[in-house]
């Protein structure tokens, strides 16, 4: 700080005993008013007393509204005291810019102590507070990340009581009494997955709660807008909102506590087998537990903060301001979320005291706004608000004379599509009685006009009715009226359309999105009537590149032999992570596992970033449909077949998870030859001496996948194919295993020790090495099993791939076929995968049918490419924009001349205990550097070692490629 600024700052604050009021802003994340019982709604929720108290003593206000209703919007509205437009944070994957004017620069810059603890989900660092420690992104409930201005540091608890400790230590240790403060207190509760607090778990004695009235909404009386959102209880929540998974973050004792109140409860749903009406009653009374359970935690943190008040002297001269970020719905028209225009998401709670100056319980009706707190905050710390902000302040209000040229209307405007929950662009205008508004795109535009008097649910839109006629008039002039006055730009901006930036603090994300070229323009929303090609998307789990057209010359493929003859094998195709999920969420994300912070089989992506728009999701919201069958996203193989295990609801329109024979009859006799590792990760087989193919789960897959083709003719399609095999257990028809005559089966020749130049760590991914210990002629079984269930595979493929021509759909098709990785059968003494070696890392990948060139079928592509490139491959095919931070590339080059230049190397990572080990992967080299060279380095030289035996990272001759590499290694992390 310049010495000019500083005696400036200095000269503007008293010299005399500073008797300003002192500002504690207490924010949670997605309090309904509903959840607050000052509000006295009918169905009596929940008692918050703290909360009631403020209102007692306060002024509760009725009709706050947010301008965005969606969480870092509102923060940023708060801030600024302007709409998205204006700071430029339009929705939940925006940046804050934190050099422009906020109401805590400008009272930190007047004397005032400004702090801030807890959520602040605006990406930038906080600026305008003398000290802060925020919860990186969503955050998590349990065992949570904090920022600090040092760095980053894990606590143990409980997120609501670790962000109350932390304000009271500033409040009670670091507060100068002798200066006003600004006391920010931002929870994360009650914001989904809504985990409560272990001490509040069965804190409503199993209550059957009331029901809103609308829950089993059917969308009549509106638009495509209500009835295609994606946010329904019905059939959006997934496990984790439904505690049906525990918290990946519980420790040991945490998680003792949470099975004890969940696991009895969550049995008894599992027996009970509830369907229909019955599933979503039962899921709604989940919800209101896990929902108010932590609300119940937030009213004691607010009775914390009083006391502090209290006990420190300082209450009198306090202004106590509590509020959330937007409202939420609570099963209204059936949803959960919030962004839309509706009551239930657009109204706040909003609870004022300040004693002397608001008479004690007192109500508002006026049409309010988190536009206002930043003047509000301003004026009564005797400043003056800046000329541009769009908010006006409450002190009149607080006063009790509510001045003459209050507002009488309100502007809306959501902007986050496509994006998660599915929810459409939409604008309007907010009057005491009415509400106009507009949802927009390149395939919708409808208004809907809502008489909250005659109709205060919201359930009919009046729009176009004659009675309406003249109000309708007079709240499109009054909407236009506002838009020109507010400045809102038409049409949107494209900084709208920028998806998932790169996490705050994430130094390895941001740098490598500094490196790609960014998107210069929106995602181009096709309109519906546009002919776009259907995509088939098929993995297969755990499968090696042991198949026909991959030169194998045992393994029998015939269809996707045939479907490489018309499309482009990639012969260099490597994932991002050898491991089921991590993978997945990659690929499916278009993100490195670096981004989506997924490194294990437990970990749903979401929990990083609710916000990220999935590749099936971009389909989804251009209009395609949307279906899954089998596994995509992670199960647990075989143990969660029939479940969804960690799918991802906002990516799909449809989803099937068939059982079959292999999961419900067969599962008894499986032998297993390495039991203590369970059917899932063992080395475990059975052949079907009497079951057909349609019998058994991916049979099921099969026909599941070829019902929906014939279906699904009357929009374009997005068809996700899920097969389970060869994935361990290997199970099959006989009639696959008798296509490998045990005595054929011979196995991979390996050395008698590990080698000493190649370090441990490679090899940590089979214990016991080698083989996890089993005999040869066991390994030779298994060998024999995982051939068998990769041509029973093929032969579903051949069904679905026949089930594509049959309806004459070939040409109009993008077919992909894949692997999520690839995998050992006793290279290096290894078997399963999760090593960096190439049998691990490498993929089948084989695209064809619509995008690829004619004078491209049947060739093979040398060049090496990442399972991330598919999703801006099949974007840029469709005509879809994708987010701009996605690191892959699309493969149109490569799919019109395989032969194109390329010049991007492929990544892999894995991880062992305590370090990780990066593999980067060109067309002639693998280096691998394990925790960063502490625990061994690697290179091999597929020119002429293309089994990689011999470890070349010592040899002089190549220093120059090592460090060529390694420096490719560290600039991708």
């Amino acid at each position: 700080m310049g010495v000019g600024l500083e005696s400036a700052i200095a000269a503007e604050r008293p010299h005399h005993e500073d008797h300003r009021p002192n500002i504690l802003f207490i924010f949670s994340d997605d309090h309904s008013i509903p959840a607050l019982s000052a509000y006295g709604e009918a169905r009596n929720l929940l008692q918050t007393p703290t909360l009631d108290r403020l209102a007692r003593e306060g002024m509760r206000f009725d009709r706050c509204l947010v301008p965005n209703s969606i969480c870092g919007p509102s923060r940023a509205t708060v801030l600024t005291g302007k709409y998205s437009h204006a700071h430029g944070f339009y929705d939940n994957r925006s940046r804050f810019d934190g050099s422009q004017t906020t109401f805590p620069k400008l009272l930190q810059k007047a004397g005032y102590q400004t702090a801030l603890f807890g959520k602040w989900h605006l990406v930038s660092e906080p600026t305008g507070f003398d000290d802060w420690e925020i919860l990186p992104g969503q955050g998590h409930y349990y065992n949570p990340d904090f920022l600090t201005p040092t760095g980053k540091i894990t606590k143990t608890g409980y997120v609501t009581d670790l962000i109350t400790e932390r304000a009271l230590q500033w409040f009670t240790q670091s507060r100068d009494p002798s200066r006003p403060f600004l006391w920010m207190v931002h929870h994360k509760a009650p914001h989904r997955e809504w985990e409560p607090a272990l001490r509040h778990l069965g804190h409503d004695n199993d209550r059957v709660y009331p029901e809103p009235p609308t829950l089993f909404d059917d969308y009549a009386g509106r638009g495509k807008a209500e009835r295609e959102q994606d946010m329904t209880i019905a059939r959006t929540m997934n496990e984790r909102d439904l505690k049906l998974v525990p918290p990946a973050r519980l420790n040991a004792e945490q998680r003792r506590v949470w099975d004890a109140y969940y696991e009895p409860r969550n049995r008894a749903f599992r027996q009970a087998k509830l369907e229909g009406n019955d599933l979503v009653r039962w899921k709604y009374n989940r919800y209101m537990h896990d929902y108010l359970g932590c609300v119940k935690a937030v009213d004691e943190s607010v009775q914390r903060l009083l006391e502090a008040l209290e006990a420190a002297g300082v209450a009198d001269n306090t202004i106590v301001v509590y509020c959330s970020d937007q409202g939420f719905y609570l099963g209204e028209h059936g949803w959960f979320d919030k962004r839309f225009i509706f009551e239930e998401s657009l109204r706040t709670p909003l609870l004022i005291r300040w004693p002397g100056v608001v008479a004690p319980g007192s109500v508002n009706r006026d049409l309010v706004s988190n536009l206002d707190f930043a003047s509000t905050f301003l004026e009564a710390a005797g400043l003056t608000p800046p000329d541009d902000l769009h908010g006006r302040s409450l002190v009149p209000i607080l006063k009790g004379k509510t001045p003459a040229d209050w507002r009488k209307s309100f502007y809306y405007h959501y902007y986050e599509y496509p994006g998660v929950h599915s929810v459409r662009r939409h604008y309007g205008v907010v009057t005491d009685r009415y509400k106009l508004v507009r949802f927009y795109g390149d395939d919708i535009d409808e208004w809907e006009l809502f008489d909250l008097e005659t109709d205060p649910l919201e359930l009919t839109s009046v729009y176009g009715k004659p009675e309406y006629a003249q109000i309708q008039a007079e709240l499109h002039a009054e909407l236009e009226r506002l838009r020109a006055e507010l400045k809102v730009p038409d049409p949107d901006p494209a900084a709208t359309f920028q998806a998932n930036s790169p996490a705050a603090g994430d130094a390895a994300t941001t740098k490598a999105a500094a490196t790609r070229p960014q998107a210069a323009s929106p995602p181009r929303l096709v309109p519906a009537a546009v002919q776009r090609p259907n995509v088939v998307f098929i993995t297969v789990d755990d499968m090696n590149n042991d198949a026909g057209c991959y030169g194998h010359p045992q393994v029998k493929t015939p269809h996707l032999d045939a479907l490489a003859a018309r499309g482009v094998r990639f012969d260099r195709a490597y994932c991002q992570y050898p491991l089921c999920n991590p993978s997945r969420a990659s690929f499916l994300t278009g993100l490195r596992p670096d981004q989506t912070k997924v490194y294990d089989n437990q970990k749903q992506f979401r929990e990083t970033d609710p916000n990220i728009l999935t590749l099936p999701q971009l389909f989804k919201t251009n209009g395609y449909h949307v279906a899954r069958v089998g596994k995509l996203y992670h199960y647990g193989n075989p143990g969660q077949i029939g479940t969804d295990g960690l799918d991802d609801p906002p990516s799909w329109s449809e989803k099937v998870n068939p059982v079959g024979i292999d999961k419900s009859e067969l599962e008894p006799k499986i032998i297993n030859h390495t039991p203590k590792r369970g059917l899932g990760a063992g080395m475990c087989y059975l052949s079907d001496p009497d079951g057909k193919d349609e019998d058994h789960t991916d049979g099921k897959v099969a026909s599941e996948a070829i019902r929906i083709l014939n279906q699904r003719q009357d929009q374009p399609l997005f068809l996700a194919v899920g097969f389970y095999r060869p994935h361990t257990p290997y199970v099959a028809p006989q009639k696959y295993f008798d296509l490998y005559p045990f005595e054929t089966v011979s196995l991979t020749p390996r050395p008698n020790m590990i080698p000493e130049d190649v370090p441990a760590a490679a090899f940590a991914s089979t214990r016991p090495w080698p083989s996890f210990g089993i005999t040869p002629e066991q390994e030779r079984r298994c060998k024999q099993a995982y051939w068998a269930s990769i041509s029973f595979v093929d032969a579903q493929l051949g069904r679905v791939l026949a089930a594509i021509d049959a309806l004459g759909l070939r040409d109009k098709t993008i077919v992909v076929f894949l692997s999520d990785h690839g995998y050992h059968l006793g290279e290096h003494g290894l078997w399963l995968k999760q090593s960096n070696f190439e049998e691990s890392a490498r993929v089948p990948l084989v695209i064809a049918g619509y995008g690829v060139a004619d004078q491209a079928k049947g060739q093979s592509c040398e060049r090496t490419v990442e399972l991330i490139d598919l999703y801006p491959t099949l974007a840029d095919l469709a005509g879809l924009t994708p987010p701009p931070n996605l690191p892959g590339a699309s493969l149109r080059p490569l799919l019109n001349n395989p032969k194109a230049s390329w010049d991007r190397p492929a990544f892999t990572q894995v991880r062992r205990a305590g370090f990780e080990g990066r593999s980067v992967r060109t067309e002639r080299w693998r280096c691998t550097v394990w925790d960063d060279g502490a625990n061994g380095v690697e290179l091999y030289d597929h020119a002429n070692d293309p089994l990689e035996q011999k470890n070349r990272a010592n040899d002089p001759d190549h220093a120059q490629t090592l460090a060529e590499l390694r420096a490719l290694l560290e600039g991708n992390r």
